[in-house]
């Protein structure tokens, strides 16, 4: 009896190990897949050839416009649930306000159909093929901004000044597009002006193709294919960022406000905000992050090691 309990207590505990290890594998992978990813990001887009691209960026007439239209571009798709929230449409409506000498527009999901086949067919299989609609309202926003021009804004953004102040600033003329910087770096999406036509629309539009696939989890997967890390990739790789100009963010929040909402933001996302971000901000540098992942693999390692000789024990 002495003996099968000790048999069952040791059983247990080789159980309890096998789950350790189990979980510890996951977020180890996991860790190890973001890292990837992240230094990745940082050199392949660079070496994609445009003439890969089957012309498909040609075929947009060559003629780009030097002024920035005044039109105010927001996306609703309307996916997972029919009406932006009331936080939203107010926000929606205090820009209008602010902005009078704007056309305002919100983009509903049959419009974007509408704007893709007419001029964009050949990007409308990889627009139902995406499988988050936070990808497909991602691809929307650089399409219309490439079409019309003007300024794009996320449903949680809000404009708290006149745009106007931001267009008429001489200095801004000879720039082709604004966008904002990044957290914790880069360049992201939730703010693109440009003028009509731009060079660099064009450009960003051509690479949605190259980047659409399976990122390892949902968050890289929208980041990488469609959202901030792409447009970030786009941007390290584009041969004219004298053309461009990023707006430090703390700039870009005195003259919008952010509401906030994250819509699309899964588990995987917070924990990655929480994580990973904050090391990132503290200037931690990809060597390191990978020294401390090689430990992390070599304490897994480890663990399996002890559970294959407890099992060898209870075997012999």
């Amino acid at each position: 009896m002495a003996n099968y309990l000790s048999f069952n207590h040791q059983s247990f505990a080789a159980v309890r190990t096998t789950a350790r290890c189990r979980s510890g594998s996951i977020f180890a992978l996991g860790l190890i897949g973001i890292v990837l990813l992240v230094i990745s990001s940082r050199s392949t887009m660079g070496h994609h050839n445009d003439q890969q691209d089957n012309g498909h960026w040609l075929e947009i007439e060559t003629l780009h416009h030097n002024t920035y239209p005044r039109i105010i571009h927001q996306v609703w798709l309307g996916f997972d649930r029919q009406d932006p929230p009331d936080s939203w449409r107010n926000g929606t409506n205090e820009t209008i306000r602010n902005n009078p000498d704007f056309t305002y527009h919100l983009w509903s999901k049959d419009d974007v159909i509408n704007l893709l086949t007419s001029h964009y067919r050949w990007f409308l299989p990889i627009y139902h093929s995406y499988p988050y609609n936070i990808e497909r309202a991602d691809a929307a926003r650089y399409f219309i901004i490439l079409h019309y021009g003007g300024i794009y804004l996320d449903m949680d953004e809000v404009s708290v000044v006149s745009i106007s102040d931001i267009i008429n600033d001489n200095k801004l003329q000879r720039y082709q597009c604004f966008l904002p910087q990044g957290t914790p770096n880069g360049i992201t999406n939730y703010v693109i002006m440009c003028k009509r036509n731009s060079l660099f629309m064009r450009y960003l539009t051509s690479q949605l193709a190259m980047s659409k696939g399976w990122y390892g989890i949902p968050y890289a997967t929208v980041m990488w294919s469609t959202g901030p890390r792409f447009i970030s990739r786009v941007y390290d790789s584009y041969g004219e960022k004298d053309s461009l100009f990023i707006m430090p963010g703390s700039e870009v929040r005195k003259n919008f406000r952010c509401l906030f909402g994250q819509s699309w933001f899964r588990i995987d996302g917070v924990i990655i905000h929480v994580i990973v971000y904050p090391f990132i901000r503290m200037g931690l540098s990809w060597s390191y992050m990978f020294v401390i992942v090689t430990f992390i693999v070599l304490l897994i390692v480890r663990c399996f090691w002890k559970r294959w000789k407890r099992t060898e024990k209870l075997l012999t």
